[in-house]
């Protein structure tokens, strides 16, 4: 496996968009991360511009060739890295002394998922710092503790209450009024729109820096992933999330080996670190799960204009799930040509027994 990270400058922002009700309101909420069944769009949309023809890299995906992770962020300090991964959410059903803080972790390290044995310690052992989200709205700045971090993984400065790092947060999320430029057929006016916001530490630490990164699972030997990787050089030109126009650009792209270490691990069950869409058969091997809609996005004048794309629930990630369970592309095209599919079939990493309530391996 591999990490893919994108390298972003200090107070780059993004749009990350989530299901809407409508088009008046895509833009008003942005999630902290790319889920991978967007970030499987923006590959394909950029292999076909590049190479004219997608089908090559859409099969890939479909037969579990390659496959991809949802766009997280990691934090960089000199040449160490933290690696965020979601919370497991066989996690919430743990008591804790703190249930509160507890539940309101969302990200834990990659050290942390291959140390950690008691979930609950996340919440009240000084071996974990915990560092925040910041929400920037009409009702003024709201933090929240959704990362969670080794304290040895790097050096981070600053005022600590309990084990919480009061100056130091990984991604703020902001509204901002924007005014709507478009052609005389359409309404022009303002309106809303959020980013997630690359935070700027340097005024705590010149040396950490935020990035984001997904993890690759495919074999290198052969043409395609080749191919792949001038793709993936392509980002840093075609950027990432909605309105590239004037947000969402990042500085490189580098791909390194990226392992898990866990040698405990359960022998048939796994967590998701993507979006997941059960075929018929996997819906028995859903152990513990969230789901969200995808998809319901009006199409553009030149792809459609009035119609808009299907919705379909997926499995969110931090899923417990069978090993055995396989995924699918969810078809969400206004008619049955396929022109329009969602990434379901997930990456998965190790848990351990222990993480599982009422489960025995």
């Amino acid at each position: 496996m591999k990490s893919v990270t994108l390298y972003c400058k200090r107070g780059s922002c993004f749009h990350f968009g989530r299901y809407a009700p409508d088009s008046d309101t895509a833009l008003s909420e942005s999630d902290e991360i790319m889920h991978s069944d967007t970030l499987f769009a923006a590959l394909v949309n950029t292999w076909q511009d590049i190479f004219s023809d997608a089908n090559e890299l859409v099969k890939a995906f479909e037969d579990g060739k390659v496959k991809i992770s949802s766009l997280f962020p990691c934090i960089q300090q000199n040449g160490n890295f933290v690696w965020f991964l979601p919370k497991p959410i066989s996690f919430n059903l743990f008591d804790s002394n703190n249930y509160k803080n507890y539940r309101s972790i969302e990200y834990i390290s990659k050290k942390v998922w291959e140390s950690i044995q008691n979930p609950p310690d996340l919440s009240g052992s000084q071996q974990y710092i915990q560092i925040g989200r910041k929400e920037v709205n009409g009702r003024g700045t709201v933090g929240r503790r959704v990362f969670i971090l080794d304290k040895d993984e790097i050096n981070i400065p600053g005022e600590t209450t309990g084990n919480l790092v009061q100056s130091l947060a990984v991604v703020n999320k902001e509204t901002l009024p924007k005014v709507r430029v478009r052609d005389t057929e359409e309404e022009r006016g303002i309106f809303q729109l959020t980013v997630t916001e690359i935070c700027d530490n340097s005024d705590v630490a010149e040396d950490i820096l935020v990035h984001y990164y997904f993890l690759l699972d495919c074999n290198e030997d052969n043409a395609l992933y080749q191919n792949l990787k001038l793709v993936l050089d392509m980002l840093p030109y075609t950027g990432i999330g909605a309105e590239r126009s004037t947000i969402g650009k990042i500085e490189k792209v580098e791909v390194n080996e990226w392992n898990i270490y866990m040698n405990d691990a359960d022998q048939h069950m796994n967590c998701t670190v993507s979006l997941f869409s059960p075929m018929h058969s996997d819906l028995n091997k859903l152990v513990y799960f969230k789901s969200i809609m995808r998809g319901g996005r009006r199409l553009g004048k030149n792809e459609g204009q009035g119609q808009y794309l299907k919705t379909v629930r997926m499995i969110s990630e931090g899923a417990i799930i069978q090993k055995s369970a396989e995924g699918q592309l969810a078809d969400v095209s206004p008619g049955a040509d396929k022109s329009y599919l969602r990434l379901g079939k997930a990456i998965c990493l190790p848990v351990r027994s222990k993480w599982i309530p009422d489960y025995e391996d």
